[in-house]
């Protein structure tokens, strides 16, 4: 994308979201190659990347509260439908 400047950007990051209870997702590193690189997934894939720097994961949750709290209307209805359909988010501030 930065190469040809899809979309005009000329900086790309990869935002790597996952909900924070998916712990064998975080904490399962299944390739041999890449064990004892990191204890999460996020800081292994960062071991891989020509710029990581560039990579961040993110737990979902904390993402959408953050969307959330900015009570911006061009996402109103993301929310609402995140709200009807994931219950663990009913009760986060």
């Amino acid at each position: 994308m930065e190469r040809e400047q899809e979309l005009g950007f000329d900086t790309v990051t990869c935002l790597h979201l996952a909900p924070r209870a998916n712990i064998e997702f975080h904490r399962q590193i299944t390739a041999p190659k890449l064990k004892g690189r990191g204890d999460k997934v996020g800081a292994v894939w960062q071991t891989v990347l020509r710029k990581p720097e560039r990579y961040q994961s993110i737990a979902y949750e904390d993402l959408f509260n953050v969307i959330r709290s900015a009570k911006d209307t061009e996402v109103a209805d993301w929310v609402a439908y995140q709200q009807a359909r994931y219950t663990w988010n009913q009760n986060t501030s």
